[in-house]
């Protein structure tokens, strides 16, 4: 049943907050709330409607909607600014205007005056939650106004998802140019629902784990090498795109740098929108669910080394048949140092609702224990149908709520042996102490020429690099003045790098430097 409001139709309100200088407003959208699965077709209370302008730089709404951008939606609706950041690890998206409406009781809305040749987004919140139209709008003189269908579903919020599976995956990584050896910790999580007309909700925490030396604060500039999440269901159609485009590379990464190029994406001018299938983790044609929130939380520790992943996000109903889907996959890293080679890496999983199995696949060099506490059991098998770097739970349930397991990860011997060698390469042993004193010293002859040589060697170096060597201190010492010049920089240092022009130290302290400079531009907002 609708709520009336002094019996004015509340379709044609509408409230126009500008947060920046006024843009020309001429066009209209006119759209329609869709309930996917047929379950609402009158709503109980009008729906607010938004319209965002996104500035030409932002990266794509769809982009910004698999970040944190609930309660930034909710701010801006209101006319506030956003106490957290609208989309995004490394910085937020400035909304140039928002428009608000609110809809007719069967779904129907309308915005007007919009600006033209600007990039539109639009969201509607629904039983407490903002729904996304995904795709960009974008109206112009000729087609100054357009029709749109906003999809959602209904949500039962008393009844509790299904966790069907946990899966982890654990790779190693070893390499003479770092200070420890790369463990990657690869995780999903398949949430299903059998109700074939409400969605449910569903909330979990999961401790991130981070390599040697970095920071919590630091993890979300380096999304893209050191940190990857999504969330993506099977229960809606999936948008697929050629990765020959330049933006599909550097899709997915909430606007910050790719560091690993030292590059950030340009947009052209038009609607943007990043494709399903260009996220590095979605291997098997998901949609990327954009309804609810993902949330990068630094936990207060006094290693500062204490954070974790929040997915807010509804799981589909059951459609055409089959239960509705939510998967949601995680990719972070830790290390275990080159001097310890029998150190370890823990982290902690707490499941919200019961879950059903856990399999896990330990590979090579790789040793993973996964202990229930204060059940005196273990997660896994040893092994699954023969093959040792796989394990399955040990009962079904493998967990029930709120049942807390810790991860325990280490290396096996010949990897820690290797380890070992990398960090403390055995010395050639020592000549035996010749006793004839009456005998000819060949081998101090050789020492001192060998250290005559050396000398003169070093000297012509010195000469040869003082004044390169000066310069770079100069320019270490100067650091960039802006968020181009730090960029650039990264992109210089990458390239010096990969063709061995600077050690791995090296390499690592100057990259952590420009990322702290980056992190203080991206702070400050400053360009």
């Amino acid at each position: 049943m609708r709520v009336a409001d002094g019996g004015v139709r509340s379709l044609g309100l509408v409230a126009l907050v500008l947060l920046c200088a006024p843009l020309a407003a001429q066009g209209t959208i006119t759209g329609t709330l869709k309930d996917i699965a047929g379950t609402t077709t009158w709503l109980a209370e009008p729906v607010t409607v938004a319209a965002i302008v996104l500035p030409d730089d932002s990266h794509p709404f769809n982009e910004i909607c698999a970040g944190t951008w609930q309660e930034a939606m909710e701010a801006l609706s209101q006319g506030r600014n956003p106490e957290t950041p609208f989309g995004g690890l490394a910085g937020g998206v400035t909304p140039t205007a928002t428009s608000v409406v609110q809809s007719d009781a069967d779904g129907r809305f309308q915005l007007v005056s919009l600006p033209l040749e600007q990039r539109i987004a639009v969201a509607a919140k629904i039983d407490g939650l903002w729904w996304p139209l995904e795709r960009e709008q974008w109206l112009t003189e000729a087609a100054p106004s357009a029709q749109v269908e906003l999809p959602f579903f209904a949500l039962d919020r008393n009844t509790l998802p299904s966790l069907r599976e946990h899966k982890l995956e654990v790779h190693l990584t070893v390499r003479p140019d770092l200070k420890y050896a790369s463990l990657s910790i690869d995780e999903t999580i398949v949430i299903e629902n059998n109700d074939p007309s409400r969605g449910l909700m569903l909330e979990i925490s999961l401790d991130v784990a981070m390599a040697p030396d970095i920071l919590a604060r630091h993890l979300p500039s380096l999304y893209g090498s050191q940190l990857f999440f999504m969330q993506g269901t099977s229960s809606l159609p999936a948008v697929s795109a050629s990765e020959a485009s330049a933006l599909a590379r550097q899709a997915w990464r909430f606007g910050g740098v790719d560091v690993m190029h030292g590059a950030q994406a340009v947009y052209n001018k038009g609607p943007q929108f990043s494709a399903d299938n260009w996220h590095p983790m979605n291997t098997d044609g998901l949609h990327m669910l954009a309804a609810g929130d993902t949330q990068y939380i630094e936990t207060p520790s006094p290693s500062a080394r204490k954070a974790a992943i929040v997915f807010r996000r509804p799981v589909p109903p059951a459609l055409n048949g089959k239960p509705g889907s939510l998967q949601l996959r995680l990719l972070h890293r830790a290390g275990v140092p080159l001097d310890n080679p029998a150190g370890k890496v823990a982290f902690a999983r707490i499941f919200p609702h019961e879950l059903l199995s856990a399999t896990a696949g330990a590979h090579a060099g790789v040793v993973l224990q996964a202990l229930v506490k204060d059940g005196h059991r273990r997660l896994y098998e040893t092994q699954i149908a023969g093959d040792p770097t796989r394990m399955a739970s040990t009962r079904n349930p493998a967990l029930v709520a709120g049942e807390e397991v810790q991860f325990v990860l280490g290396l096996d011997e010949p990897t820690q042996a290797e380890l070992k060698a990398l960090s403390d390469p055995v010395a050639p042993p020592a000549a035996q102490e010749d006793t004839d004193h009456s005998r000819f010293r060949w081998d101090m002859l050789f020492k001192a020429l060998a250290v005559v040589f050396g000398l003169a060697f070093v000297g012509a170096l010195v000469a040869s690099v003082r004044w390169p060597r000066e310069k770079q201190l100069e320019r270490l010492a100067n650091l960039p003045a802006s968020r181009a010049e730090v960029v650039a920089a990264l992109k210089s240092l990458e390239t010096d790098y990969e063709a061995r022009r600077l050690p791995a130290a090296a390499y690592i302290e100057q990259r952590q430097r420009l990322l702290n400079r980056l992190i203080e531009f991206d702070a400050k907002g400053d360009a």
